[in-house]
């Protein structure tokens, strides 16, 4: 009987701690990176050789307004790098790097799915990015230059995915699906041509989120 009674104990202790990561109060501060990468080549038609990869680190931090009701801040410092090659008709490359930055403000709402430990979540929010590239570009017949562009891009949107607490402190999550409107500003200097060339662009979609994302929070009242 002592057994059971202690058993039954350890059982709503868990499940009063798994509910405290998500009820009012409680803080989280954690960290996250997302990762894809490209390694493609054809040869078919134009001989086309691709390879390059895309990381980003994105801080954030979190409060509960209400019990599974969150808004939370997140930041992002990211580079990329990508080389391109074509060889049907001339030798014509180009190599791209780029480093980025984004600071972002959201509401998230925890939905429970399994034993108080797995949860979907939603999040609508706004986000700022600034993006700096180069290329070069390298030709047979018109020989070589580089672009310069600065990028100012906003955007709002509602982002999807699943949340697992692995204990009463931490939890893991990923970001799975996303509908985002974004609105970008773009500056495209060319070294052989001094005036800039300004360029405006809007977006809206409805998908997966690129890459391999994942962030681990710390969770504390």
């Amino acid at each position: 009987m002592k057994k059971t009674l202690c058993a039954l104990g350890l059982l709503l202790a868990s499940s009063c701690l798994a509910t405290a990561q998500t009820e009012k109060g409680t803080k989280a501060i954690g960290g996250g990176f997302n990762i894809s990468t490209n390694n493609f080549k054809d040869n078919n038609n134009s001989n086309r050789k691709s390879k390059g990869f895309d990381l980003s680190i994105l801080p954030t931090a979190e409060y509960f307004i209400a019990n599974n009701l969150s808004i939370k801040a997140q930041l992002g410092v990211g580079y990329s790098k990508y080389t391109n090659e074509y060889m049907s008709y001339s030798a014509y490359s180009t190599k791209n790097k780029s480093n980025n930055l984004s600071a972002g403000a959201y509401v998230r709402k925890y939905i429970p799915v399994i034993d108080k430990k797995l949860f979907v979540f939603v999040d609508a929010g706004l986000n700022y990015g600034y993006t700096k590239k180069n290329t070069q570009y390298n030709d047979s017949y018109f020989g070589s230059y580089e672009t310069d562009v600065k990028i100012n891009q906003y955007s709002v949107g509602a982002y999807s995915g699943i949340a697992y607490f692995i204990s009463p402190k931490f939890g893991i999550e990923s970001s799975l699906l996303k509908l985002e409107y974004s609105h970008s500003n773009d500056k495209t200097t060319n070294t052989n041509t001094p005036t800039p060339e300004n360029t405006t662009t809007s977006t809206l979609g409805l998908g997966l989120v690129s890459g391999l994302n994942l962030t681990l929070k710390y969770y504390f009242k």
